[in-house]
């Protein structure tokens, strides 16, 4: 049994299925940026934490001495 590829491809592009996968990938990277951001606004959330908390070490450690 032959497969007609280039013929199931053009009745796909026919149906639409170019025009969803392209909206799909839009929603994806959409997706993926909001994401990114969120990831981004945690590691400075945790920055600051570290950066904070080796300062109140360090003022302890001035204050013992």
């Amino acid at each position: 049994m032959a497969l007609d590829t280039l013929g199931d491809a053009r009745r796909l592009r026919e149906d639409g299925v170019d025009e969803r996968m392209a909206s799909f990938e839009r929603r994806l990277d959409a997706r993926f940026d909001a994401l990114r951001a969120e990831m981004y606004r945690a590691l400075a959330i945790q920055g600051g934490v570290i950066l904070g908390g080796v300062g109140v070490i360090l003022a302890l450690a001035e204050a013992l001495n």
